[in-house]
């Protein structure tokens, strides 16, 4: 039977430990180079933000507040959908959500999903 040599014992010990901390280098090297996921943008409310008055700063158009030509402004809404807004808005009152744009004739999902990231209450 062949003694257990301690000088190849101690290389091979050394060789599976390097090995690991090259991978576990290489691993941690990886994980820290990965993007946090983002949250998916959706409107917020003037409560949300604990702010008084409008979002111009921010390019939020308030859907309660806007005039025609700002409405216009937003994606897929022309004259005639910013003038069913001020309608709506003057013939019910003020929206609640962001959401109830949708109760207005002519604007349905595919438009709300174009314009929920430029609009709050």
């Amino acid at each position: 039977m062949n003694k257990l040599n301690p000088v190849r014992l101690i290389v091979s010990f050394g060789l599976i430990i390097g090995g690991i901390a090259l991978l576990w280098t290489v691993l941690y090297e990886h994980a820290a180079k990965i993007e946090p996921v983002t949250a998916v943008p959706r409107s917020v409310t003037q409560a949300e933000r604990g702010m008084i008055g409008d979002f111009a700063s921010e390019g939020l158009v308030n859907i309660n507040t806007a005039s025609q030509t700002e409405l216009e402004a937003l994606p897929k809404i022309g004259e005639e959908k910013a003038a069913a807004i001020i309608d709506y808005r003057q013939a019910n009152g003020e929206f609640r959500t962001v959401e109830d744009i949708k109760r207005v004739k002519g604007i349905g999902d595919a438009i709300f999903e174009a314009i929920k990231t430029y609009i709050c209450v």
